[in-house]
């Protein structure tokens, strides 16, 4: 999951996202895009938003749209790209999956 790059980061998708997929995982990325897409395996889904605001409120926007993707994704395991989403690991260490 990033809340702060685009979907198609070498990073995140090319280097994270297709390895893990070429590997056998099933993967779901959640970003900030504007409409699902499928990538070499890769499941791009829209986090809600693709301007990315600044400030106090543009970080709540941001963490609201991450939780709420999480809590509905059902996944097993979340790797949480950007260090803003450090909170978001602390509510999601109490469920069932795990956070990386």
């Amino acid at each position: 999951m990033t809340t702060l790059h685009p979907a198609h980061d070498v990073r995140i998708l090319g280097k994270e996202c297709r390895t893990l997929a070429a590997a056998g995982h099933e993967v779901h990325l959640a970003a900030p895009v504007a409409e699902e897409e499928t990538v070499d395996g890769v499941a791009i889904e829209p986090l809600g938003y693709v301007e990315i605001q600044t400030g106090p409120v543009g970080l709540r926007r941001r963490l609201g749209a991450a939780l709420a993707a999480a809590r509905s994704s059902g996944a097993e395991l979340f790797h949480l790209h950007d260090p803003e989403l450090l909170p978001l690991a602390l509510r999601l260490n109490g469920s069932a999956a795990s956070v990386v």
